[in-house]
Order: structure tokens, then sequence, then C-alpha cells
């Protein structure tokens, strides 16, 4: 299968088309247990009903975007939410003692830069690269929010310098 716990994944919740984006929180003898991100309850899943949501994710979006219910809309707004903040996350604190299958560094500057010339020319984003979207979004937010913290600590270093001279 290859998820791993607090991963996100689709899940197939009717047979055989509609798929909702959840959480994978633990794998065990009955099966894979998703949460839906506490709008709907948390439930069983065999391994077969579920895909990693970053490498199905132009497989099922057309399906997400062309259903009229609410609740998709809502689970992709929060799956991209979770996405976007671990990402930025992992970027903060690169620990890879919790996740070993996650790399250090996540900031990829060809991804980044590939993205942002294709937005320069084509100033949309399709529905099949939103993950990509979202995966630069938070990239960019989190290295423009290190370099801004590094400057402040550059300021206040030098105001120390300057108080002990």
């Amino acid at each position: 299968m290859g998820n791993l716990r607090r991963d996100l994944v689709w899940a197939r919740v009717v047979y055989p088309q509609k798929w909702w984006p959840g959480l994978l929180l633990r794998t065990d003898s009955l099966g894979c247990f998703v949460s839906f991100f506490g709008f709907q309850n948390s439930r069983y899943f065999h391994p077969s009903e579920i895909g990693s949501f970053e490498q199905h994710f132009k497989l099922h979006i057309n399906t997400c975007t062309t259903s009229t219910c609410p609740t998709t809309n809502i689970l992709l707004d929060r799956a991209f939410k979770f996405l976007g903040q671990n990402v930025a996350f992992s970027l903060k604190f690169p620990d890879r003692s919790r996740n070993p299958r996650r790399p250090s560094n996540l900031f990829r500057p060809p991804e980044v830069l590939g993205f942002v010339r294709t937005v320069a020319v084509l100033p949309w984003v399709e529905d099949d690269d939103f993950v990509i979207a979202v995966n630069v979004l938070a990239q960019i937010t989190a290295f423009a929010i290190i370099i801004w913290s590094i400057q402040v600590i550059i300021r206040e270093w030098k105001q120390i310098y300057i108080q002990v001279k």
C-alpha cells in the first residue's frame, strides 16, 4: 500500500466512483482507519479502497469537482490546508526522526521555479496542478518566513553588537 500514518489519502466512500480526501490515522488487522478531518465520522477501509492523495490527485479530482455534494468541497479545502501546513512545518522543522520517509529538505527550487514560470505565462491553475500549487505556495511562504526571521535575528545581533562595542 505504501501509505503511512498521518498521510493524506483518497478513500473510496461509495463504490465505484466516489472518493473523498482523508487522513490515514492507522493501519491494523481491521484495515485502514481514515479520518475526514472531523467533518464526517472516521471509519475503516480495505487497503484497496485507499490511495495516495498526491499520486492519485489527477485521477480523482474530476469526480470531486463535478460532484454537487458540499461535503466534497469542504473535505478538499481541509485536505489542501493540511497539505500546505504539513509542507510548511516540515520546512521549518526538518526532523527526519518523526517520519524517515519525508526528506529533511522539502524545498524543491526547480519545482517552485517551474511552477512560477508556468503561472507567469498562463495565470491560472488547472485542477490537475492544484496539489503542486499548494505545495509550492507552502514552500514559498515557509521560505519567506525563514528569511524574515533570519533578518530579524541579524538586526537584533547588530544592535547588541553596537551596544557592547
